[in-house]
């Protein structure tokens, strides 16, 4: 197996990091290229020792607080130990951060974090991609990935697909996202919220509710 994906999201399917990754599927046309998402079980061993069977490696999940997801996080750590143990020939790691806003340098840090763990667990860093209106990609998944409006990210995935294969120099992160504009993306979004309300039985005004303040103690005792 030459290159392997790793879904780091904790959706089990839907999610933005999968329509990404089977979408660079598609591009790369690489027969051997496989990709797996590790659960939040205890027994990650298997998934450690896939990894290490692979040749390149990429990270795709989405921006969480600004950093990577727990259980992403746990299993990286988990690997780190893994490879320790097992050093053999060269991995290239990349990785592929996806986020809710629509500035893509929102995911530098979650790279940094990326690139932080390869050179503690002895792979050799690539780059990585950030990229901004994560929804507006899997919601859009109808339009095809080099229609105008997705073609940056479609560009930066190609630049993966390029690098995967035929590494030269030591490329700089890519930060993309859709052509579209920014207000555009916000009022989608918004309407995306009401929309998502309206299915569980909600009014627009419902989703500003918010939870009532509980009472001290002090306050109760003296009446």
């Amino acid at each position: 197996m030459n290159t392997l994906f790793i879904n780091g999201s904790p959706k089990k399917e839907g999610g933005c990091s999968a329509y990404i990754i089977s979408e660079t599927l598609k591009i790369m046309k690489d027969e051997t290229a496989e990709h797996i998402r590790p659960g939040m079980g205890k027994n990650l061993e298997a998934a450690c020792e896939k990894v290490l069977q692979a040749k390149n490696i990429c990270f795709v999940f989405p921006l969480y607080f600004d950093s990577v997801p727990s259980h992403l996080l746990r299993f990286m750590r988990e690997l780190e130990k893994y490879a320790a143990e097992r050093k053999t020939e060269e991995r290239y790691c990349y990785a592929v951060v996806n986020s809710g806003f629509f500035e893509s340098s929102h995911n530098e840090s979650a790279i940094e974090a990326v690139k932080c763990f390869a050179a503690r667990a002895g792979f050799k860093w690539r780059f990585g991609i950030g990229i901004g209106g994560g929804p507006f990609m899997v919601e859009s998944r109808s339009m095809p990935m080099n229609f105008f409006v997705k073609r940056p990210v479609y560009g930066a995935l190609c630049r993966l697909k390029d690098d995967m294969e035929n590494k030269s120099g030591w490329p700089e992160n890519i930060f993309v996202s859709p052509a579209i504009f920014r207000k555009m993306y916000i009022l989608m979004a918004h309407a995306s919220w009401l929309i998502q309300a309206r299915k569980n039985g909600l009014k627009s005004k419902d989703i500003y509710r918010a939870p009532e303040p509980e009472k001290s103690p002090s306050a109760t005792e003296g009446k």
